[in-house]
């Protein structure tokens, strides 16, 4: 389904005054992509990747706009946050694990490091209810 207001409508038939909703996408404004922003790499933060559209990913969300998506659809946001800080693109990370430059001990510790940048993981969420 394209139209993330028609899916999130759907899903929201599906919940009760009891249901915490999570919700993960992807993070525009993630440390990698911050990073190849301010490098010139690419030309603006919030545009689909190639990689996103491969994926067929249809819109992009940064920690703002993720928590004012729920709430115009009639979710109140009752957590929010973001995992692992990725340093590359996904086949990067890859290849430095691969070529053993990095390895799950480093890995582990860009999981913690959203405890100092909660913005810049890779991946957001949100847990949502009925309002």
């Amino acid at each position: 389904m394209a139209d993330a207001d028609t899916l999130i409508r759907q899903v929201r038939k599906l919940l009760t005054p009891k249901t915490i909703l999570h919700v993960n996408v992807p993070n525009y404004n993630s440390f990698h992509l911050v990073w190849a922003y301010k490098s010139g790499i690419i030309k603006e933060l919030g545009n689909l990747t190639p990689t996103a559209r491969k994926l067929q990913q249809n819109n992009t969300f940064n920690s703002k706009i993720l928590n004012e998506f729920m709430n115009k659809n009639g979710l109140k946001v009752i957590e929010s946050g973001s995992y692992f800080i990725k340093l590359f693109n996904h086949s990067k990370m890859s290849q430095l694990l691969n070529e053993k430059i990095i390895n799950s001990q480093l890995l582990d510790g860009l999981y913690k490091m959203t405890e100092y940048m909660p913005d810049l993981g890779a991946e957001i969420f949100v847990n949502c209810k009925l309002l």
